[in-house]
């Protein structure tokens, strides 16, 4: 990918369901975006992606609202709130639409998951002021209901990490950190209800998040103020990873 301080890293996203992440990168001074096209580790090629240009658009999330394997975009208007799905197939832009998710600047995308396990990933929302979460349940690219979703911690000081698999049944589950306190909380979800919440047995800053033993459960990757990285593999198992650099001018990119 270019290395030039004009285009910065987006996100890392599998645009062309290959199962290869391919890395988004837009250019700061025009908002023009780029995709670069990974396989098997390598680049194999870049375009141009056909996302709006203007900086009052910006990048939300990567998710998969049709279930077709293509993570599509979403962005939104900072100044009036609007959102605008970007529908992707095959690496390039299929369609672009409204999105109604609610355009209060009180409400922040918190995370893309599929919380049901029906392969098309739902969207919560956040209020900053008071902490509550929005479910936003989706099906072939539409919002089909929305409700409150009480379960999660509603304490602002509780910061959502990531929405992901688990357990392996199907329906990403919730990781939330306590800011003060550091102590990781994992809800486990099942078709859109939190069945448990736990207390996760890990400490350090959270980096990332992947299956990096190929077993179909997702694993977290944290990292220390001193640069060490950390993987959590359920129960108390945790390996620090020497391969990795410990140097801290070297970021995860997600």
């Amino acid at each position: 990918a270019w290395a030039t301080a004009e285009w910065e890293h987006v996100a890392t996203l599998n645009v062309d369901s290959d199962h290869d992440r391919d890395l988004l990168l837009r250019n700061t001074v025009s908002g023009k975006w780029r995709v670069f096209y990974t396989a098997n580790g390598q680049v194999q090629g870049s375009a141009p992606l056909n996302l709006y240009t203007s900086q009052d658009y910006q990048f939300q999330a990567a998710l998969d609202v049709d279930g077709d394997g293509d993570q599509d975009i979403l962005l939104r208007s900072v100044s009036t709130g609007q959102w605008r799905l970007f529908v992707m197939q095959s690496g390039s832009v299929l369609s672009v639409q409204p999105f109604p998710l609610w355009l209060s600047g009180d409400y922040v995308l918190a995370a893309a998951a599929d919380l049901d396990g029906d392969y098309d990933d739902d969207v919560l929302l956040r209020n900053t002021v008071n902490g509550g979460y929005v479910r936003f349940e989706v099906e072939s690219a539409a919002i089909v209901s929305s409700s409150p979703f009480f379960q999660l911690y509603n304490s602002l000081d509780y910061q959502l990490q990531v929405g992901a698999d688990f357990d392996g049944d199907g329906d990403e589950d919730i990781l939330l950190r306590n800011q003060l306190t550091g102590k990781y909380y994992l809800f486990t979800v099942e078709n859109n209800l939190v069945t448990s919440a736990a207390l996760y047995p890990i400490d350090r800053d959270f980096a990332s998040e992947g299956d990096f033993n190929g077993d179909g459960l997702v694993e977290v990757l944290t990292r220390s103020n001193l640069g060490t990285w950390y993987r959590w593999i359920g129960g108390n198992s945790v390996h620090i990873l020497y391969d990795m650099p410990n140097d801290t001018n070297w970021q995860i990119r997600r």
